[in-house]
C-alpha cells in the first residue's frame, strides 16, 4: 500500500483541510523534483497525517478518495470566483440622477 503523508505541528490538532490537500496531491499531473525535472505521481492507496508536539504526537488517517477530489474542486472554484470572476459581473453603476435627467420622470415606466 502507497501512503502520501504530511507532518502538522498545530496547537490545534489536525484540520479536516489536509485531507482535501492530500486528496489534491493524489490527483496532481505530476511531482516537480528538487532538479527541476517532473516525475509522475505514483497510485496513493492511502493518506496520514502525523501530527507532532513538543509533547507527544500521533499519526491520524485521512481519507483522499474521489468524493473529497470533488469537493476540492468546487472549493477551488469558490476560491476563484472570490479572487478573480466576482470582480469582473458587474458593470459600472449609473446614478439615478443621470436616469432622471435622461428620462424627463421619476420612477419606473407607465
Amino acid at each position: 500500500m502507497t501512503t502520501i503523508g504530511d507532518w502538522k505541528t498545530t496547537r490545534s490538532g489536525v484540520h479536516a483541510e489536509v485531507a482535501l490537500q492530500e486528496t489534491a496531491y493524489k490527483n496532481a499531473d505530476y511531482i516537480i523534483l528538487p532538479d527541476g525535472t517532473k516525475a509522475d505521481i505514483p497510485h496513493l492507496d492511502a493518506g496520514i497525517v502525523v501530527h507532532a508536539r513538543p509533547e507527544g504526537g500521533q499519526v491520524v488517517p485521512a481519507r483522499i478518495d474521489d468524493s473529497l477530489f470533488e469537493i476540492f474542486l468546487a472549493l477551488r472554484q469558490i476560491w476563484e470566483w472570490d479572487r478573480e470572476t466576482s470582480k469582473s459581473v458587474l458593470g459600472n453603476g449609473v446614478a439615478i440622477e443621470s436616469i432622471v435627467e435622461e428620462t424627463g420622470r421619476r420612477g419606473g415606466r407607465r
